[in-house]
């Protein structure tokens, strides 16, 4: 696999991977337009992971100094192998390249948040070194209420 950094012309897979991900049909001007002001700010990384000069993985991490750590810390944001490529190593391939990254950039501590009903990432994501330390609450603000946790919500 290919690692390289996105591009805009890379919006229309990142949007098809995303949607895979969250499992629904996100809003796409707001997704592009989203994509095209992360894709100019230096402290996102936004990567492809190609295959055949398909793009079939997409990893956001950000790197950011936090108070509560004194030192810069990189947190995936967004990570999918596309379904049909998954279980080929891929995945560990694209982990081990932030991880990479994230030390090449003084980071001290790599982290992520995902959701609970995601057994298999989480086992994947144990593989790879981390550790189920904290807790991550949400607050919807727009309005609806959610009373389950259910992918596509």
């Amino acid at each position: 696999m290919l690692i390289r950094k996105a591009e805009l012309y890379d919006a229309g897979a990142v949007y098809a991977l995303i949607c895979e991900l969250e499992e629904q049909a996100l809003p796409r001007l707001e997704f592009e337009n989203i994509f095209a002001s992360l894709l100019k700010l230096p402290e996102h990384f936004l990567l492809i992971g190609e295959v055949d000069g398909r793009a079939v993985a997409f990893l956001h991490l950000r790197i950011e100094g936090q108070l509560h750590h004194a030192a810069k810390i990189a947190e995936i944001l967004e990570f999918d192998v596309e379904q049909s490529y998954r279980c080929r190593q891929l995945g560990q391939q694209f982990f081990a390249y932030a991880e990479k990254l994230a030390r090449d950039n003084g980071c001290i501590q790599l982290e992520l948040s995902s959701n609970m009903l995601r057994k298999k990432a989480h086992c994947f994501y144990e593989r790879q070194g981390m550790h189920k330390f904290h807790y991550k609450f949400t607050l919807p603000l727009s309005g609806k209420t959610v009373n389950e946790n259910k992918l596509g919500v």
